[in-house]
Order: structure tokens, then C-alpha cells, then sequence
């Protein structure tokens, strides 16, 4: 078990297999040290507000606990993004 603390990421993909390319990411954040995939929201698709034209997002909350400081659980998500 894990003895940290709850942090809530919006996440969402627009680009490919969205839904895959989500499901990859959320195997990825249970695999960081110190971190705990704990739930997901309802995945819901999205159109896109402003930018170029683009496809619609599928986007949710994903809840996690870690004991990283944030910079560092900051750094682990972008090697993800």
C-alpha cells in the first residue's frame, strides 16, 4: 500500500485510437514508482474548443495516490504525454 496522497489528472486523446492511446496512458500511470491507479470517471467524447480543426476528444478524471512530490509525479506524466 501506498501512504500518500489523492491527486485527480484530467486526461483526454483526440488524435488515433483514442481509447487505446487512454488505456496505454493509464497502464503507464500505474507503473510509475510510488504511484497507485486508483479509478476512473465515465470516458466521455468532447468537440474540441478553439485551435485548428480537430477531431473530437475522448476525455476523463483519473484518480491516483502517490508519494512523489508534485514536480517529480509532474515529470513521470509528460515522459507519458
Amino acid at each position: 500500500m501506498i501512504h500518500g496522497v489523492r491527486v485527480y489528472i484530467g486526461v483526454g486523446s483526440n488524435l488515433g485510437d483514442r481509447k487505446s492511446y487512454l488505456e496505454k496512458a493509464r497502464r503507464l500511470v500505474d507503473q510509475i514508482a510510488q504511484t497507485r491507479f486508483l479509478r476512473s470517471s465515465t470516458i466521455y467524447e468532447t468537440d474540441p474548443v478553439g485551435g485548428p480543426p480537430q477531431g473530437k476528444y475522448l476525455n476523463a478524471v483519473w484518480e491516483i495516490e502517490t508519494a512523489l512530490p508534485p514536480r517529480g509525479l509532474k515529470a513521470e506524466l509528460r515522459k507519458i504525454e
